[in-house]
């Protein structure tokens, strides 16, 4: 990827474009736009900001709308139909992330000074299509997921992953259903097979922790508040991009993430930056948050990281004051393999490390000297 191209990709996706111009090569800006899961928004804001995209890469964009808007539709009526099963047993559950994202309208509560707004109005950051996930995620307390267990295999899930390749659920072992659960903070995925040719499974994530190691506390904390959100079941607008952040961290700190390349994805940024480039975020509630130190130190770290990819942040002095009054120091960015046990530092800062595809590149492990 030319650097060149990811500034103006970047550019794009923020709404920053000074003048009509195009990437040098199509070629890599499209498999990097599909990689990171944001053709279509791009495609979107590009052509309102008179960005010229060639006949042929507009073509395969306009039938990968249609194509993800079909099976987002489609996964829609799965979240529904889990949502349903969910409210009959749980009190206390949210469907996270793309699940609520895709296509829903949130409460406006600040204008473009993240000032509060007198009538909160409501918007939608992603049209239908644009912000499709691999899995449904829903977050419960630890405490629940027997009963967790209970409701997905009355559905027909089954616990282990789907070969694309081979077109076959593969079951995890017992053994593998532990580690997973002791190690990940979330349950190994369960897995329906639908018999459908154009989404032939359907993969739901229970996430019991906001890291990796079980924590009753701040599950409890988010979950106090839970709020339906055009029918579906989602966290408290204010704790919704809390966890998204928490997330982002978690990804961004374990050596499998890296391996797996979700370190970085530029879509979980760009969720960030919409929420709050569009006012969707009170500042003043985070701020609250942040009083936990745990959780100031998290937010420092990423939003300052979101703040170096979508620069146009940093024109706003009420989230630039907000950055300074979180400010703490920032260390050097550990990432962790929980299998060798092993620590390693970043080389790159996170919009440089864009430019490769192997992210591995730029971590080294750190010895006794460092």
């Amino acid at each position: 990827m030319l650097k060149k191209d990811l500034n103006l990709i970047i550019s794009v996706l923020q709404e920053d474009v000074n003048k009509q111009e195009s990437p040098i090569d199509w070629y890599s800006v499209l498999g990097f736009l599909q990689s990171h899961r944001v053709d279509l928004f791009f495609y979107r804001k590009a052509i309102l900001q008179g960005i010229t995209i060639p006949e042929q890469i507009e073509k395969l964009l306009i039938e990968q709308k249609r194509f993800r808007t079909l099976l987002c539709q489609k996964n829609r009526s799965y979240i529904e139909r889990i949502g349903d099963a969910f409210e009959k047993r749980l009190k206390k559950y949210a469907f996270l992330k793309g699940s609520v994202l895709s296509g829903t309208h949130f409460e406006q509560v600040a204008n473009k000074y993240y000032s509060t707004r007198r009538f909160p109005q409501k918007i939608q950051i992603y049209c239908e299509g644009e912000r499709n996930g691999n899995d449904i995620d829903i977050l419960v307390r630890q405490a629940d997921l027997a009963v967790v267990h209970e409701i997905l295999s009355s559905l027909g899930f089954r616990q282990g992953v789907y070969d694309c390749k081979t077109n076959q659920f593969i079951p995890f072992t017992r053994q593998e259903i532990i580690k997973r659960r002791m190690t990940r903070g979330e349950t190994a995925p369960y897995i329906l097979l639908t018999g459908d040719k154009l989404k032939p499974f359907v993969e739901v994530d229970i996430n019991f922790s906001v890291d990796n190691e079980p924590d009753n506390q701040w599950v409890e904390f988010l979950l106090i508040d839970t709020v339906l959100q055009e029918g579906i079941r989602t966290l408290e607008q204010s704790k919704f991009f809390l966890h998204l952040v928490l997330h982002q961290y978690k990804e961004s700190v374990v050596f499998e993430m890296w391996k797996r390349k979700k370190n970085q994805s530029l879509y979980k940024l760009l969720d960030l930056y919409l929420l709050l480039s569009n006012g969707l975020v009170s500042l003043g509630q985070l701020w609250h948050y942040c009083k936990d130190s745990k959780i100031k130190g998290i937010c420092y770290t990423v939003l300052q990281d979101l703040a170096d990819v979508f620069t146009g942040l940093k024109k706003n002095y009420s989230f630039v004051k907000f950055i300074e009054d979180v400010k703490c120091v920032k260390e050097q960015l550990l990432v962790y393999d929980y299998n060798t046990k092993t620590y390693f530092k970043t080389t790159q800062g996170i919009k440089d490390r864009y430019i490769e595809f192997d992210q591995l590149n730029y971590l080294k492990g750190i010895t006794e000297n460092d």
